[in-house]
């Protein structure tokens, strides 16, 4: 990581925390310095794939930790992303040129290019859950993996302010979570415009609809296993999936 992509990583990241109200900065920081989370990513891949040598889309890569991370990693063939904020895109792009300006919605990429998409805690992000979903198929090779995490806004947890929320939040006005997050006295501001909430089962019936109207198959590899309190009502308080897409039928 170079001296010039590391200052602008921290800066940035501490603008963030800071707009978030949340506590521990340095810690969380030097947390992502680490790229732990990514480190995780590609274990898991290791295990629960069938290797091979991937054409890779990273779909939101924001900051750039899992473009550090996949540049090295054996099974990469080629390393693309696509991010539609301006500052983190410079950022992106800095680690890697293959990276675009460009929201998930509208990729700029052709049909069936990459083997392995990675859409990782951005679906709670982009203004149009479908066509995102949509685009991410279209641009998944004909057998290609697709990995998908988000926080479940059934659960009664924001993820990016660290609190305990009302549940449902993906199928009530964002208004009632603007007071939640005022009473807890954070700044509602990241919640109201960067944030749409969506659930588990928002995100399965997507996909079954999509799939019948692209005429696809997929398989779903589930990769929440652990319990958590409140999972029989509420479900996870996030969902990570991999999805295995067939189109050949």
């Amino acid at each position: 990581m170079d001296n010039k992509y590391l200052e602008s990583f921290k800066k940035s990241l501490r603008e963030y925390y800071v707009m978030l109200g949340l506590n521990n900065i340095d810690r969380r920081i030097e947390d992502r310095v680490s790229r732990e989370r990514s480190k995780r990513i590609v274990d898991m891949f290791e295990k629960k794939l069938l290797l091979k040598q991937f054409k890779i889309l990273d779909v939101g890569c924001g900051w750039g930790e899992m473009q550090l991370e996949f540049l090295n990693w054996k099974y990469t063939k080629e390393l693309y992303g696509i991010e539609p904020d301006n500052e983190l895109y410079e950022i992106s792009y800095g680690i890697n040129s293959n990276v675009k300006n460009a929201p998930a919605e509208d990729i700029p990429f052709e049909d069936d290019m990459f083997d392995l998409i990675i859409f990782n805690d951005v679906l709670e992000h982009v203004q149009n859950h479908q066509k995102a979903l949509e685009e991410i198929v279209r641009v998944t090779s004909k057998n290609g993996y697709i990995y998908i995490s988000f926080p479940n806004y059934r659960y009664p947890s924001e993820a990016h302010y660290k609190v305990k929320m009302l549940p449902l939040s993906c199928f009530f006005p964002k208004w009632i979570y603007k007071i939640n997050l005022k009473i807890l006295g954070r700044d509602p501001m990241f919640f109201e415009k960067y944030v749409n909430p969506i659930c588990d089962f928002q995100f399965f019936k997507i996909l079954k609809k999509i799939s019948e109207e692209m005429n696809f198959s997929y398989e779903i590899i589930d990769l929440n296993i652990n319990k958590f309190k409140y999972q029989n009502i509420f479900g996870k308080p996030d969902i990570k999936v991999i999805i295995k897409i067939d189109k050949n039928i």
